[in-house]
């Protein structure tokens, strides 16, 4: 319960879908503002990681694939990569609706706010990988507007390269996914820590 966070337009925090064992992840796959498939990453700052999903595996006829996609790399970052925790969300724009990721795209990653969490975690040289656990149907008939609306479960695990103690949260986001030039696309994302 508590601490609520909305992620409505990709200035946010970061994610993964399945826990990684403790090993160091790389520090980074392509060049700074593209995806491992090529797509330019909004605002073109951000440096896609190696433990990301490859967009080009993402099922994008698939809102729910979409959406962890969306999740696992709005959550993930590296203090040795990523300025802010608002990098993780500018890669994650790649998954936003074109009208979005333009937004996204004037969106200066290094001006985040509310960043103690990052701060504290770059002080021990920290990572995050997120593992989603389920993927659910919000409210009852939901989807009649067109609009795929799902909670998705997940846990974000900050791990030190330091060797002090890794941290792990539960979380659940409330997702919208629309219909965008033929293929699922992100419009809303709201977020709040659980007790497991």
């Amino acid at each position: 319960a508590g601490c609520a966070r909305s992620h409505d337009d990709a200035t946010s925090d970061a994610a993964r879908d399945t826990a990684r064992p403790s090993a160091t992840p790389s520090t980074a796959g392509p060049s700074a503002g593209v995806a491992a498939d090529g797509t330019a990453i909004p605002g073109g700052k951000p440096t896609w990681l190696d433990e990301l999903p490859d967009p080009s595996g993402v099922d994008r006829t698939d809102p729910e694939a979409v959406m962890r996609a969306y999740v696992i790399t709005a959550f993930t970052w590296d203090t040795r990569v990523d300025a802010t925790s608002a990098y993780a969300t500018q890669r994650a724009a790649i998954y936003l609706t074109a009208a979005l990721r333009q937004a996204a795209a004037d969106y200066d990653p290094d001006t985040a706010k509310g960043q103690a969490e990052f701060t504290q975690a770059a002080q021990h040289d920290a990572y995050t990988t997120v593992s989603v656990r389920s993927v659910v149907e919000e409210g009852l008939d939901p989807d009649t507007d067109g609009d795929v609306r799902r909670i998705v479960h997940f846990l974000v695990t900050t791990t030190p390269r330091d060797g002090t103690s890794t941290a792990t949260v539960a979380e659940d986001a409330w997702v919208t996914a629309t219909q965008d030039n033929g293929q699922w696309a992100i419009t809303a994302m709201q977020t709040q820590l659980t007790q497991n």
